[in-house]
């Protein structure tokens, strides 16, 4: 029966939508860890780069935890930044001091992904950690990347047999995390 409904599905060139964890060749996670040597503070500059420009692009979480007995976040060093090239051009489409959340074990902001036609989605959150453990002390920070996507679910009439429906099934978001061990 012709309900009238249509859905387009943009199907990436590979043939495949990731569900549930991001492939590693899709999108990239990098820690860059740094101990300034005036102050002994750490540095931490957490990017995600976009391989495989994904077809969902609303507002994503990303956020990095570490060992509260460890480190404690400087104030007001939070910094983020959201880019994108497009048409040969590089624009910083976020450049703030705002995080979502902040806790003694970590800190979570959103990566804003320009929906318009762009050729590279890339961008970073950075911050300074105080070590509050002794020289040598080993420790790991972790980073957790989610990504939104739309659930899709529909529903088919039968005449004389009723109904049946599908959905996309999973969670209504794409998710990677990644880690770091560092020596103070």
């Amino acid at each position: 029966e012709d309900t009238g409904i249509f859905t387009d599905y943009n199907i990436p060139s590979d043939g495949i939508m990731p569900a549930g964890q991001i492939p590693v060749s899709d999108l990239t996670l990098v820690f860059g860890i740094s101990r300034y040597s005036t102050s002994g503070n750490v540095l931490v500059n957490y990017s995600y780069d976009w391989n495989d420009i994904p077809i969902c692009r609303f507002q994503d979480t990303l956020s990095v935890s570490w060992d509260e007995d460890v480190f404690r976040m400087i104030d007001n060093s939070f910094h983020r930044y959201d880019m994108y090239v497009a048409h040969g051009k590089t624009i910083v489409f976020t450049d703030d001091s705002g995080y979502a959340q902040g806790s003694p074990c970590g800190v979570s902001w959103y990566a804003h992904l320009n929906d318009n036609s762009v050729d590279k989605l890339y961008g970073y959150g950075e911050f300074l950690l105080e070590p509050l453990a002794p020289s040598g002390t080993r420790t790991v920070l972790y980073g957790h990347y989610v990504h939104p996507t739309v659930e899709v679910s529909m529903s088919v009439n039968i005449a004389s047999f009723g109904s049946f429906s599908v959905s996309s099934g999973g969670q209504p978001y794409d998710e990677r995390g990644n880690q770091r061990t560092y020596t103070i």
